[in-house]
């Protein structure tokens, strides 16, 4: 996943997020099956439909908890 593409992601909002995880998950699980049968051939696609789908989630998380998605960094100084 590029750069762009995680910036769209944050851009989105819930619903969008919701609707993009549904096909994302349709997605893999269509290729998982594929998979089994023999007919995939770029295995990689698995694996970053998987990445992209926890991305998904941890912005859904975080704007359902209010919270930027700055990386969880934390600002101020420890004591």
């Amino acid at each position: 996943m590029k750069k762009n593409e995680i910036k769209n992601l944050k851009a989105k909002n819930l619903v969008e997020l919701t609707k993009d995880l549904k096909e994302r998950e349709e997605a893999l699980r269509d290729a998982k099956f594929s998979l089994a049968s023999g007919k995939v051939k770029n295995i990689f696609f698995i694996k970053d439909t998987k990445k992209t789908i926890a991305r998904i989630k941890t912005f859904i998380n975080l704007s359902a908890k209010g919270g930027s998605a700055s990386g969880g960094k934390k600002e101020g100084k420890l004591k």
